[in-house]
């Protein structure tokens, strides 16, 4: 087995160069793609990783634009991969067995959070989307949302499936994982669906 620790880290210089599609593109089917960074799970923490990420790549940015300011910026691009559309509170799931009302507040779309919004979507269900769930270009980094789950990973790649059993597979390479999982029980403790 590899020993990761002893792999040098990527700088910002010798990241992988991302595979850029059209800002607020809708993808029906799995594509294989290249991204610097590859966050798998979208519940609290693959969600706190992507808002740390965002932040302190801001600032990365600002202080690089300030260094070097006749160097172009290289556009950077994270990617996270979750079987749901949003965050479902994992801590409302006892009361929302016995309380429908409740239930309903318990899961919240990505599109209704902060700091939330994607570049490009890539979803075997598309008609759940509309223009709400993509932000506005930015021009140093891109945000995709694969809603679908990984099922294989290494360290330079995972190939991943959407929702549909029949979804084909494909492969998404990157310089950086998080592993962000968190936890999955049976049905009635988990909801069966991955939208609200």
């Amino acid at each position: 087995m590899t020993d990761l620790t002893k792999q040098p880290l990527k700088g910002y210089d010798n990241l992988s160069t991302p595979t850029l599609f059209n800002d607020r593109n809708l993808h029906p089917i799995a594509r294989s793609f290249t991204t610097n960074i590859l966050i798998v799970g979208g519940a609290y923490s693959g969600l706190s990783a992507l808002r740390s990420l965002q932040s302190h790549l801001a600032e990365q940015i600002q202080r690089f634009k300030q260094e070097q300011p006749s160097t172009p910026i290289k556009k950077l691009s994270l990617t996270i991969v979750e079987p749901r559309n949003g965050l479902l509170n994992i801590l409302g799931i006892p009361k929302s067995i016995v309380d429908s009302a409740f239930a309903r507040t318990q899961f919240i779309p990505f599109k209704d959070l902060n700091n939330c919004k994607f570049a490009n979507i890539f979803s075997d269900t598309p008609d759940e989307y509309d223009i709400s769930w993509f932000g506005d270009d930015n021009k140093w980094l891109d945000i995709n949302y694969v809603h679908g789950r990984v099922t294989y990973l290494d360290q330079h790649k995972a190939q991943y499936t959407l929702g549909s059993p029949v979804s084909e597979k494909a492969i998404i390479e990157f310089d950086y994982v998080i592993l962000a999982t968190g936890r999955d029980r049976n049905w009635p403790t988990t909801p069966l669906a991955t939208t609200y």
